[in-house]
Order: structure tokens, then sequence, then C-alpha cells
């Protein structure tokens, strides 16, 4: 077979037919006029980005994911690189007590608590929460306890401050135990 034609048959797209409902048919094709493309392109574009972020969409990183987007997008939050958090960790642990940061802190676990009202609904979900910008990660042992394994043992201090204010200024009564690298959380 010639090597042209071969390319040429390859090239043909196949057709497939589709059925939406009206509310799908009128997102699809808004978003087809938005990108400029055809919705023959649009859906190919989405079987392409879906097959390539599989794995993320459909696993563990989903939550991630939609936290990113919820946190983001409105310049509220920032990534910020391990070794600046560790650098800002240093400086907080030399931080006395009963300095203005802590009760700042304080401040913010109230405002972030009310913020959460109705949005996260459990100790665990914010927990998850606070997962996903990286303060730790979250393993849970029981039903009502948890480890929190820190990224640096710098942000320690921090972190369980901060995770214990946010807890009770959601309501929930906890006992923290920490080490070195870990936090261990008890609800009650």
């Amino acid at each position: 077979m010639d090597i042209a034609k071969a390319y040429k048959m390859a090239s043909v797209p196949s057709r497939i037919t589709f059925a939406f409902d009206k509310d799908e048919e009128t997102l699809l094709r808004k978003t087809s006029k938005e990108a400029n493309v055809s919705v023959s392109e649009l859906i190919r574009r989405a079987v392409k980005f879906y097959c390539k972020y599989r794995d993320v969409i459909e696993g563990d990183m989903e939550r991630k994911i939609r936290t990113y987007l919820d946190l983001l997008p409105n310049g509220e939050h920032q990534i910020i690189d391990i070794e600046r958090w560790i650098l800002f960790m240093r400086m907080v642990e030399a931080l006395p007590s009963d300095h203005e940061f802590w009760d700042s802190c304080i401040r913010i676990a109230r405002d972030q608590a009310e913020e959460f009202k109705g949005k996260i609904g459990s100790p665990q979900a914010a927990l998850e929460r606070l997962e996903d910008c990286n303060w730790f990660r979250l393993q849970k042992n029981a039903e009502k306890e948890f480890t929190l394994v820190l990224n640096s043992e710098m942000s320690r201090r921090f972190v369980e401050f901060a995770v214990a204010q946010l807890l009770s200024a959601m309501g929930y009564k906890a006992d923290l135990k920490t080490n070195l690298g870990k936090i261990r959380i008890r609800l009650y």
C-alpha cells in the first residue's frame, strides 16, 4: 500500500454519535463558542485531556485539585517553596509565646472556622484542607484519631498551634501530642 494513501486513511475521522440532555448541549455549545472551536474539536480535546490526567482526575489527587481550584484563582492563597516555608518556620520558632504573631494566629483560626461553616463540616475535612496546603501529610488512624506527618520538624510548633486553634474555633475538643516530625490528634 502507498504510504500517502495509508496516512490519508489513518487520518480520516470516525463518526461517533453522542446523546446530551438540553443543559449539557447548551454547556457544550457555549464552551465550544468561548473556545472558538467546533464541538467536535472540543470533545476531542476533552477526551485527550481526560486520558492524559485520568489518574489525577479519578485518583486521590482529585480532592487536592478541587482545593487548589477553590483556593488559588481569587488570590487569597499562595503557593510557597518549601525552603521559604522552612525559613519562615525557623523565624516563627524563635518567637516568644506571648508574641502578637500567636494572637494573630488565633484570630485567623476563628475567621477560618467561620469561613468553613457550611463548606467544611467535619474535623477530618478541615485537616484535609490543611493537608492540601502541604502543611503536613494526613493519616487517619481511627474514626477520631489522626496523625499529621510534618514536612519539616521546623513547622511543628506553628502547625500544632494553628490546628489546635482551628479545631477549637470549629467547636471540636482535641488532644494533640507532638514529637519531632508528627502530631497525633484525638478528637472528643
